[in-house]
Parts: C-alpha cells; structure tokens; sequence
C-alpha cells in the first residue's frame, strides 16, 4: 500500500497541492469503493468527485484524530448514505396506482400475439 498524505497540509499554497495529492493517491480507491456497494462506473465516478469535493470544502474540520483515510472512508460512506436516502425519497414520492386501474388501462407498447 501506499504511504498516506501527510497531514496537516501547511500553508493555502501547501493545502491545493496537498489536497491534489490525495485526491491522485485516493480517487481510484474511493471510486472502488462506490463500485463495492453496486454503483455503475459512472455514478461511481461522480460519487467520488463528490465525496473529494466535500473533503475540500471541510478539510478544515478534520482534527487529525484519526487516519486521514479513515477520515476519507467515513466521509464516503456518509455520502453513500445520504443517496440511498435521497433515492428511496424519490421512490415514495412516486404516484400510487391501484392495481385495478392497471388492470382497466390498455397496454401502450406492443402486444402480444
């Protein structure tokens, strides 16, 4: 494996070329990941760019407790949630149907012969 980014990053100059760092070190793991949990190379991708966009904007917040991948992962799974979350509210949004109006509609695509 190879070696983490150090941490803290230093100057605002240090910061950016710090932070392309982790993002060239990591992007492929954190798209590995999104991947693990079923997403497409695409949705992949974006959820990745996602999740390094928010470490930019909260690099701040993190205290150097901890690892900066467990920092990473955590900020991840948290991103990965929230659009779970955010799907399934998509789904009950949807409009109800009941089954007998489904049975009265006629079929829009082709029919069977």
């Amino acid at each position: 494996m190879q070696k983490g980014v150090t941490w803290p990053p230093g100057q605002a100059e240090d910061r950016d070329e710090w932070f392309r760092s982790a993002f060239e070190q990591y992007f492929g793991v954190v798209c590995s990941y999104f991947s693990r949990k079923g997403c497409s190379r695409e949705e992949s991708s974006e959820l990745a760019q996602e999740t390094f966009l928010r470490v930019y904007k909260n690099i701040d917040s993190f205290r150097g407790d901890a690892n900066f991948e467990t920092w990473l992962y955590q900020v991840s799974a948290n991103l990965y949630r929230n659009t779970l979350r955010a799907q399934s509210a998509r789904k009950r949004d949807g409009a109800e149907v009941s089954l007998a109006e489904m049975t009265e509609r006629p079929l829009t695509r082709g029919t069977r012969s």
